[in-house]
């Protein structure tokens, strides 16, 4: 599970006007250069891009959001009458990804950050009631940047016991690491976001996984 993420932003107002604002996520931590948000288990903490390295960066990241497995449909209506929800290369807007038993939708923030919904049918989470910002579950994928993934992949399980995604393959460009609670979606350098044309860039990242939140578990943050 991630329990704490940690990302850059080049414009803390628009993230707050944007995660507060549109979501509705509920405020936990506001002060110079920061901004955190509870969102579901993850607590989302936002920095000033002015005070990380590379200084000056726009930073711009991949991230999924779990939501229960019975809220598909409700969830996506919900988002679509707050966000663009990205067309696929299919002209849909729902992406069935058959091997992880799962399915999502794509959205960007208002500083270009690559979001998405996903439901994971494997996973027995659901919710009754109308959808809000209180059903989403927790930040569940972080995209971690790399010039060379299978190295990573050999890292983060010789140093930190990582193993790779039991439902995805390591791949030369592009794996997975964890479990469906907290996964490191782990791509090469340049190569684009599904499903769009932005190119994986390597920003400022700091996370921690844990099974529990009250455990601190595996801090991991970005490396140069």
């Amino acid at each position: 599970m991630i329990v704490e993420l940690e990302l850059a932003s080049p414009d803390l107002k628009r993230t707050l006007e944007f995660y507060s604002g549109v979501l509705g996520l509920e405020v936990v931590e506001r002060g110079a250069g920061k901004l955190a948000f509870q969102l579901g288990d993850t607590k989302l903490v936002f920095v000033d891009a002015e005070g990380v390295e590379p200084v000056g960066a726009e930073p711009v990241y991949h991230m999924a959001f779990d939501i229960p497995r019975n809220k598909l449909q409700e969830a996506f209506e919900w988002f679509a009458a707050r966000v663009e929800v990205l067309l696929l290369p299919d002209g849909g807007h729902i992406m069935n990804f058959a091997n992880w038993q799962a399915e999502s939708f794509y959205f960007f923030d208002t500083t270009g950050n690559l979001l998405e919904c996903i439901v994971r049918h494997d996973q027995k989470e659901e919710a009754s009631g109308a959808f809000g910002a209180e059903q989403l579950l927790r930040v569940s994928e972080l995209g971690i940047v790399t010039s060379h993934v299978p190295s990573l992949v050999e890292k983060l399980e010789t140093e930190h016991g990582l193993l790779p995604f039991v439902k995805q393959p390591v791949l030369e460009n592009f794996a997975a690491i964890g479990n469906e609670t907290g996964l490191l979606i782990l791509s090469q350098e340049g190569r684009n976001w599904f499903p769009t044309q932005l190119p994986a860039q390597s920003f400022y990242w700091k996370l921690q996984l844990s099974e529990r939140k009250e455990d601190v578990g595996i801090i991991l943050k970005s490396t140069k």
